[in-house]
């Protein structure tokens, strides 16, 4: 395994670590954190295994790209779509937010 795709599993490791530790407080004014860390985990590992397989990303949270990506490599990843889809809801753009 490259060394940066081990860099990419650490953090992805730590984002689920956070997912899981609030998770465990249930308070349920935390869940859209624990699915934002979830998001972050997935995206993680997903670059992490393009990294691995020398696939070129463009910077991007919505976890369908690169699901797209690795599919030429990993087909089995399909099965996955419809649950990455509704995590890329919870990426880095949705946690901003403008009131007016």
């Amino acid at each position: 395994m490259k060394e940066v795709t081990h860099e990419w599993i650490e953090h992805a490791e730590n984002d689920f670590s956070a997912a899981e530790q609030l998770f465990e407080s249930k308070k349920r004014s935390l869940n859209e954190i624990v699915c934002f860390h979830c998001q972050q985990c997935i995206e993680k590992y997903l670059k992490g295994l393009l990294i691995e397989h020398e696939i070129y990303f463009e910077k991007t949270h919505i976890l369908d790209r690169l699901l797209n990506l690795l599919l030429p490599v990993l087909p089995d990843l399909e099965l996955h779509r419809k649950a990455l889809n509704e995590l890329s809801n919870y990426a880095s753009e949705t946690r901003y937010f403008v009131k007016y």
